[in-house]
């Protein structure tokens, strides 16, 4: 399922590349600071998309994926809506389809991000109740106290462990 979304994200990530390359030469002929906002968005889209299509995982590098695209397409989707109502320095935009197409897109790729964060927390959720199985069952193999035992429930008094009341240290009067 995390690999189905991580193809999914790569592919809205070249989509939203795709959708500024067409109209890069457009706004680097209108406004280069804008142009050039656009190719450094493009580039980075790409570099995204190609670390969420790898089959193999570094943490690290599915971490600056996720965070850096979703940061690029936030900010994109930003920019576009400021770009139509307030306006950026020197430069007004209209409303069109292939913009609001981009924000489509955008938030598909946001929401993409949202539900690879939400697996990879089931999935640590269930490899982290899985280990504390296998400790308990290790515990009741070796007949040994639960870990999650709290100090006044433990058996272990002191430092000393007891097996039973009998075998209990005796308070020194």
């Amino acid at each position: 399922m995390r690999q189905l979304v991580r193809l999914l994200a790569a592919a809205l990530a070249l989509s939203v590349a795709s959708v500024h390359v067409a109209i890069l030469n457009q706004h680097l002929e209108e406004k280069p600071y804008v142009g050039a906002l656009f190719l450094t968005s493009i580039l980075a889209l790409q570099l995204v998309a190609l670390e969420l299509a790898q089959s193999r995982r570094d943490p690290l590098l599915d971490a600056v994926a996720w965070s850096g695209g979703s940061a690029i397409v936030v900010s994109m989707f930003a920019l576009f809506i400021v770009s139509r109502t307030a306006g950026l320095p020197g430069y007004h935009e209209k409303w069109d389809r292939i913009g609001i197409a981009s924000l489509v897109l955008e938030g598909l790729f946001v929401a993409g991000a949202s539900a690879n964060l939400a697996l990879s927390h089931v999935a640590l959720g269930a490899s982290s109740t899985a280990a504390a199985d296998r400790r308990i069952k290790r515990n009741v193999a070796y007949d040994l106290p639960d870990a999650s035992a709290t100090w006044s429930s433990s058996p272990r008094i002191a430092g000393a462990v007891t097996l039973g009341s009998r075998d209990r240290p005796r308070a020194r009067r």
